[in-house]
């Protein structure tokens, strides 16, 4: 899969390493990828209770490789 930057990148380094395509293969990590974005995400829950929601926050660069 290639990814290039998006544009809230800040680098024009290529994502290389893999990490996390391989975080959203597991389905124990909070990191997915939303297929129709095109962009990786870290899914969790905002809130408490009652009040708890489902939340995404886009993840704009590998922090291993930082592409």
């Amino acid at each position: 899969m290639s990814h290039k930057p998006t544009r809230s990148s800040v680098t024009s380094v290529l994502w290389t390493c893999n990490y996390l395509q391989s975080a959203a293969d597991d389905p124990d990590n909070p990191i997915t990828f939303d297929k129709r974005t095109e962009e990786f995400e870290f899914c969790y829950t905002h809130g408490a209770g009652d009040d708890a929601y489902p939340a995404t926050l886009v993840i704009y660069h590998c922090p291993f490789c930082g592409g």
